[in-house]
């Protein structure tokens, strides 16, 4: 895992978004925020992905051979 803190850029507006972690009630939950406070690396065994429908990021766990 790298120190920096991952950023991804929005398809549709173009804003920069800062991946954060956060607990949940069922563990942890990522995000992504505008916020470079407290972002943290892409953590192993994800892959960030784009909704087609808002531009949004978000993480899902890496598929076997990927």
């Amino acid at each position: 895992m790298s120190t920096n803190p991952f950023s991804h850029k929005n398809t549709k507006t173009g804003k920069v978004m800062y991946l954060h972690i956060t607990k949940g009630e069922n563990g942890r939950l990522y995000y992504f925020s505008k916020d470079i406070i407290d972002a943290i690396p892409l953590p192993d065994g994800y892959v960030v992905e784009t909704s087609k429908y808002t531009g949004m990021p978000y993480l899902r766990k890496r598929k076997e051979g990927e």
